[in-house]
């Protein structure tokens, strides 16, 4: 049988005609998503969320409890401190908090820290 006459038993048996696929092919989730977190302006968002969750395992529980990642702009990490002494001990703990921030984000996201007393 002839995919012409194929096409015209379809749709004479369903009594509509044959609907038009559309032209894009599928696509994988994991090919899409990034794109449209981008357009709807989730993906910053979406970073900052995930360094919070990353901060409590760097850093530490006791320092966890007193700290937290407030803001990520132009690749530098903001952190709120409640205390002047966390403030100081997380001032010398800054080169191995960063890269330990960096060996999980990459160099590119976060390239320094900025501790803010509040």
């Amino acid at each position: 049988m002839k995919a012409g006459w194929k096409k015209q038993l379809l749709e004479e048996w369903r009594g509509v005609p044959d609907p038009k696929l559309p032209g894009k092919p599928a696509q994988v989730v994991g090919d899409v998503i990034p794109g449209l977190m981008d357009s709807l302006g989730l993906s910053d968002r979406y970073g900052e969320e995930e360094i919070g969750r990353a901060w409590t395992q760097i850093v530490g529980e006791p320092l966890c409890l007193q700290t937290a990642p407030i803001k990520l702009k132009h690749r530098v990490l903001h952190v709120r401190v409640i205390q002047p002494t966390v403030h100081y001990v997380l001032d010398g703990m800054r080169e191995g908090l960063l890269r330990g921030l960096q060996e999980r984000f990459g160099k590119d996201r976060i390239c320094e820290l900025k501790f803010v007393l509040r």
